[in-house]
């Protein structure tokens, strides 16, 4: 984990030097730090500064939480998504809630593919191996489907995902 942090930090000092000393707004550069540091532990990578999938998901997130769309009215009147029209931005909002659901699948996919349970990379891993284990001895258990895609609600995936926002 320190030598995570360490690269992190080693990536950061590099994106500040870029600016050769020069006033500039911290703010993107540390959120992006910070996410990167738990984007190791839970998704195995980090993203560049310059990924256009973690520049996706900052635009996504960011939009949720500028727009209040957390407290959107389609949360208590689900029937909303039906209507015509976009009434209180409620289809954007499930539109980009997927979008961010499609990126963590992505990466997930990604984890079952190259799943070794001889070397755990990560949070996914560890779900993947416990899901593993549980299956072969035939257990009923909870370990099913997509760890990131578990519920709609903002699991622990969806706030590393936070931690990546300039907010």
């Amino acid at each position: 984990m320190q030598n995570r942090i360490l690269e992190e930090v080693e990536y950061f000092l590099t994106e500040v030097d870029k600016f050769s000393g020069k006033p500039f707004d911290i703010r993107p550069l540390i959120s992006k730090a910070i996410g990167n540091g738990i984007s190791t532990v839970v998704f195995g990578k980090r993203f560049e500064h310059s990924d256009p999938t973690s520049s996706e998901l900052i635009r996504l997130l960011n939009g949720f939480i500028e727009g209040d769309t957390l407290q959107s009215p389609i949360n208590s009147f689900p029937i909303l998504k039906y209507l015509s029209g976009d009434l209180f931005g409620c289809k954007k909002f499930m539109r980009d809630f997927a979008r961010v659901f499609e990126i963590q699948k992505m990466i997930v996919d990604e984890h079952r593919a190259s799943f070794d349970e001889r070397d755990i990379r990560d949070f996914i891993d560890c779900f993947l191996l416990e899901q593993m284990k549980r299956n072969k001895a035939g257990e009923n258990h909870t370990f099913t489907g997509n760890p990131m895609l578990a519920d709609l609600d903002f699991n622990t995936s969806n706030r590393c995902l936070l931690a990546l926002t300039d907010r």
